[in-house]
C-alpha cells in the first residue's frame, strides 16, 4: 500500500515513496541503480528524524521491460546490503514494475516479493563483544554474544545483560521475541544457526517466547539455560544484581541508544500475549533514568530514544510521559535529541503534546500503536480507542508539530474482518496520513490468551 512521494532529497535521490509492508519500506526511483551506492547514503537517510530507527531502502529503476531493484536494511545506523542476487536482480515484467509503484489492486500483496524484500532478519541486531579484562589461559578473549529478536525494550536489555557480565565461559544469549509465530520461530531457528557456528559456546535463551513456554525452548538440545524475563538482565553475573534498580540501556551503533523507562502492561488487547510475558506495568524512577540516559551521552550516544512495552502508560512520582520527557530535557542540556518509542494514542497527555509543540529536540517522528482503522474491530481486540480518536490525536500533532510525521502499526486479518473493515483501516492510513506503517498479518498466538481471542479464533 504506498503512499504519495515524500518531497526529500539526499544526494541522487529523491522524493522516494513509502511502501508499508512488513517493515517499513522507502523506494527511490532512478535511471540507473547501479550507480547508486548505497552504502554510503544508507547512513544518511537512517539518521534523517523523520524516519524511524528502522527503515528498508530500496532504489528501482523502471524501464518498459525491464525492473532493477537493490535493496537493504538500515539497521544499527548503517545499512546492509542485500543478498548479490537481490541487489543484482532483475523483473522482466512491467507489470510487476507498476505494482511497486502503486498501481493496481495487488500493490500491497506483491510490493514487498517485487522488490526482493524478505523477513527481518533476526540476526540484525547482533553483537559478539569480547569482555574487557577477562582472559582464558592462552590469551583467549571470553565472549558474550547477542541475539536480538522484536522491540527496542529487548536490544536494551541485551545490551544490559552483556555489559553486566561477569563469566568464565563464551555464551550466546538469544532474547526472544513472542509477537507472532513467526518471531518464535526465527528465535528457533537463531538458536540452531548459533549452535552451528559457535559449537564450543553455550547457549542461554530469554525473552517472552522463553517466559510464555519455557519447556519448549529447554527440551531444545542446542539450549544449555532457559532464564525468564524477570531474572534476565543478571542471568550472566556471578554475583546477584538486583535488577528493579537496573535501567536497561543499550547503544546502537553510532548514533543512537535505547533506555528502558517501564516494563509490563496493564492492559489485555485480545490479539496480545506480551501482557503475560512481561507482567503488569512498572515504572522506573526519573533519578535512575536520568542517569542511564547521562551514561550513554557519555559512552557516545548522540540520541536517545525511550522505549518499554507501553511508555504512554508510564506514572511514577507523580510524572507521566510528557512530564518525564520535560524534566529530561531540563536536566540534561546535552540531551540534543530525544526520540520516542511507540506510542497508545488514547494515553498521550496534554504534556507531551505541549512538548511536541514547542520543544525542537524532541525528534518529529511519532509511531502509533492503531491496530487498525474499523471500530467494530477495535472492539473486539479491545482496544481503547476509536477510529476518531485516531484522527483526532494526529491532528492534534499536526497542529502542534507542522513537520510531525506519523508511524503505526497494524494487523491484517483480525478473525471476523470482512473487506469492508479492511478497507476501513486502509482509509485510516490516508486520514492519519501515516508515512511508515509496520503491517502485521493475524497470528494466532498458541499461548493461554484472553477467552475474547479464543472465542474468535474459531472464525479463521
Amino acid at each position: 500500500m504506498p503512499t504519495n512521494p515524500m518531497p526529500m532529497a539526499w544526494g541522487e535521490l529523491h522524493n522516494p515513496v513509502a511502501l508499508s509492508v512488513g517493515n517499513p519500506h522507502v523506494v527511490f526511483f532512478v535511471e540507473n541503480a547501479d550507480s547508486i551506492d548505497l552504502d554510503e547514503l544508507g547512513p544518511r537517510i537512517e539518521h534523517d528524524p523523520v524516519f524511524p530507527d528502522r527503515i528498508n531502502v530500496n532504489v528501482a529503476e523502471v524501464h518498459p521491460r525491464v525492473f532493477g531493484c537493490a535493496h537493504g536494511n538500515a539497521v544499527r545506523g548503517s545499512l546492509e546490503p542485500a543478498a548479490q542476487g537481490q541487489r543484482d536482480g532483475r523483473r522482466r515484467n512491467s507489470h510487476e514494475a507498476r505494482a511497486v509503484a502503486g498501481e493496481g489492486d495487488n500493490a500491497r500483496r506483491l510490493a514487498d516479493h517485487r522488490l526482493g524484500a524478505r523477513r527481518a532478519n533476526p540476526h540484525a541486531r547482533k553483537r559478539d563483544l569480547r569482555l574487557q579484562g577477562r582472559d582464558r589461559p592462552g590469551g583467549a578473549r571470553v565472549s558474550v554474544e547477542t541475539i536480538t529478536l522484536g522491540c527496542r525494550l529487548n536490544f536494551a536489555e541485551s545490551e544490559t545483560i552483556r555489559r553486566l557480565a561477569t563469566t568464565d565461559e563464551d555464551w550466546v544469549v538469544v532474547n526472544s521475541c513472542a509477537v507472532t509465530n513467526e518471531a518464535v520461530r526465527q528465535t528457533r531457528q537463531s538458536i540452531r544457526q548459533m549452535r552451528r557456528q559457535r559449537p564450543s559456546a553455550k547457549v542461554l535463551v530469554t525473552g517472552c517466547a522463553a517466559e510464555l513456554n519455557p519447556k519448549s525452548f529447554a527440551d531444545m538440545p542446542e539450549v544449555d539455560r532457559v532464564v525468564g524475563n524477570d531474572n534476565k538482565i543478571g542471568s550472566l553475573r556471578r554475583n546477584a544484581v538486583k535488577t528493579s534498580q537496573v535501567v536497561p540501556a543499550g547503544f546502537l551503533g553510532h548514533v543512537r541508544s535505547f533506555v528502558a523507562i517501564q516494563n509490563g502492561c496493564d492492559h489485555r488487547c485480545t490479539f496480545c500475549s506480551i501482557w503475560q510475558a512481561r507482567g503488569p506495568s512498572r515504572s522506573l524512577p526519573f533519578e535512575a533514568i536520568r542517569d542511564a540516559v547521562e551514561r550513554e551521552l557519555e559512552r557516545g550516544a548522540k540520541e536517545i530514544a525511550l522505549t518499554g512495552v507501553d511508555i504512554t502508560s508510564y506514572e511514577r512520582d507523580g510524572l507521566g510521559l510528557g512530564a518525564l520527557c520535560q524534566r529530561l530535557l531540563s536536566k540534561i542540556p546535552a540531551l540534543a535529541r530525544l526520540r520516542l518509542s511507540s506510542l497508545d494514542s488514547i494515553e498521550i497527555d496534554d504534556a507531551l503534546l505541549e512538548l511536541i509543540a514547542g520543544e525542537p529536540r524532541l525528534m518529529p517522528h511519532f509511531h502509533l500503536s492503531l491496530q487498525a482503522g474499523d471500530d467494530m474491530i477495535l472492539k473486539r481486540m479491545k482496544r481503547r480507542h476509536s477510529r476518531v480518536d485516531a484522527v483526532r490525536t494526529v491532528e492534534r500533532i499536526k497542529v502542534g508539530r507542522s513537520d510531525a510525521t506519523i508511524g503505526a502499526d497494524l494487523i491484517a486479518g483480525f478473525p471476523t474482518e470482512t473487506e469492508e473493515m479492511a478497507r476501513n483501516s486502509l482509509k485510516l492510513l490516508e486520514d492519519c496520513d501515516v508515512v511508515a506503517a509496520h503491517v502485521f498479518p493475524f497470528s494466532l498466538v498458541r499461548t493461554p490468551r484472553p477467552r475474547a481471542c479464543r472465542s474468535l479464533s474459531g472464525s479463521l
